[in-house]
């Protein structure tokens, strides 16, 4: 019977379209995967899909320093051997950490398998029970699991609409309000980047309004910067540095399979806080801590990002993310829309983005519009998958993101660009996404038009 429910369910996934695989796709930086499902014999594929903004995952650089740093450690365990709280801590891990919290301006850090672990811990054990949690409503989904394990019901547990600071403002009164009677306290959940719309959070107004509305030992601001680090700051340090905003975020999360080209993830916070998710982080207490070679990796790409390539890499992603995003709007809007059966455009946020510099300095760090649009460009269409397979077909590796990952409504094409990239990819891409909108008379800009829904995570 259970084996029946569990076919059921996949058929109906496999009828709506909807239905996830595993697939593998050979790219110019790594022609090893053997490519099974591809249209075409247009191969290896340009990466345009990964997250490794940097390139570090494919650095020469990063993997020789890390082979010389297992080599000089010559009596290394390959793998922990158990929890941290058990016989899985070493010296290596207590010296990452120290470092870490170094280089991201923190007081601690605590070392966690993954972003997904480190978010479903915080969020499930740090809320008290009184407590309310208002968080984005586009979250990641490892928030969301984190709520739903704490004890928090959820009536406590408020969204508010997407980068919206009016309503915002309004949950946040509400919240304070229900905290008021019970003497508890109000937990906020932001990214700092969000992976799926390739936006920022407005964190400058949005901690504006927390101290106007929520005295500081009343509340808690949780802040996910996995798609953030590595890119934004000094060396890569995030937005709510670059932002100078670092002190005034209670944690944020920092992750290192994106652009740090690794594995794992660490908690940024005080050394009270840190402390706490030992005692409490159930995926942290019962989880095989990170191997060595993931710590010595690590290290390696922090050594990468301190150094001027480390910036030139960055630049260079912001550039061609500017690059893309200018001759697509371009090219979109030369396309005729007389007679179109498909809808396509950007998002309004990258649109607004359009006149901003392409690269970070020091002096403009008032506005999230002064920091530069990040790496990740969704083209909003209801025929993600048929564009997605058209570019695929004509060697550019994209992926088609729908329900229930995004809202109904919101399909797109997600565009990650990276530092391995060139400016003749880039302008190969915009080309041919173009020519998909031409040959399919597609309708653009404000002609994209759908029921949004929230996505059920």
């Amino acid at each position: 019977m259970l084996y029946d429910n569990l076919l059921l369910a996949l058929k109906k996934r496999k009828e709506k379209g909807i239905l996830r695989g595993l697939k593998r796709f050979a790219t110019l930086q790594d022609p090893s995967n053997t490519p099974k499902d591809v249209p075409t014999s247009s191969l290896p594929l340009v990466d345009f899909s990964s997250n490794d903004y940097m390139g570090l995952a494919r650095s020469k650089a990063l993997k020789q320093d890390t082979i010389k740093r297992m080599q000089d450690h010559g009596n290394m365990l390959v793998g922990s051997t158990g929890s941290r709280l058990l016989d899985g801590n070493s010296e290596e891990h207590e010296q990452l950490e120290l470092r870490l919290a170094q280089h991201f301006s923190a007081q601690s850090a605590l070392l966690f398998n993954s972003g997904y672990d480190a978010n479903t811990s915080m969020l499930s054990v740090m809320p008290q029970p009184n407590d309310v949690i208002l968080y984005d409503e586009l979250v990641h989904a490892s928030m969301h699991d984190g709520m739903r394990s704490s004890r928090i019901p959820s009536s406590r547990r408020i969204p508010f609409k997407h980068n919206n600071l009016d309503d915002f403002t309004l949950k946040l009164q509400d919240a304070w309000e229900i905290c008021q009677a019970k003497d508890a306290n109000v937990i906020v959940a932001v990214e700092s980047v969000y992976s799926m719309d390739g936006d920022i959070c407005p964190l400058p107004q949005l901690i504006a309004i927390l101290n106007k509305h929520v005295p500081q030992n009343s509340r808690c601001l949780i802040v996910d910067e996995a798609h953030a680090v590595g890119l934004y700051g000094l060396n890569g340090s995030g937005i709510c540095e670059a932002m100078g905003l670092q002190d005034s975020v209670d944690v944020r999360l920092a992750t290192f399979g994106k652009a740090f080209g690794c594995s794992g993830a660490a908690a940024l916070c005080s050394d009270l806080i840190r402390l706490y998710l030992i005692n409490y982080a159930r995926p942290l207490i019962y989880s095989t801590a990170l191997p060595h070679p993931a710590l010595f990796t690590i290290q390696a790409a922090l050594d990468l990002l301190n150094t001027p390539d480390g910036t030139l890499r960055a630049q260079h992603t912001f550039f061609l993310t500017h690059l893309f995003i200018e001759r697509l709007h371009g090219l979109m809007g030369n396309v005729s829309a007389t007679g179109g059966t498909k809808h396509v455009q950007l998002p309004k946020d990258i649109q607004k983005r359009l006149n901003s510099s392409p690269s970070f300095t020091e002096k403009r760090k008032e506005h999230p519009l002064s920091i530069p649009q990040p790496p990740i460009v969704p083209i909003l269409t209801s025929h993600a998958h048929d564009l997605a397979k058209y570019l695929v077909s004509h060697g550019y590796l994209v992926r088609p993101i729908v329900y229930p990952t995004v809202p109904r409504g919101s399909e797109r094409v997600r565009i990650c660009i990276h530092a391995h990239n060139t400016q003749e990819q880039v302008i190969g891409l915009t080309e041919c996404v173009a020519k998909w909108i031409e040959d399919g008379k597609v309708i653009t800009g404000d002609g994209f038009r759908g029921q949004v829904e929230k996505a059920k995570l």
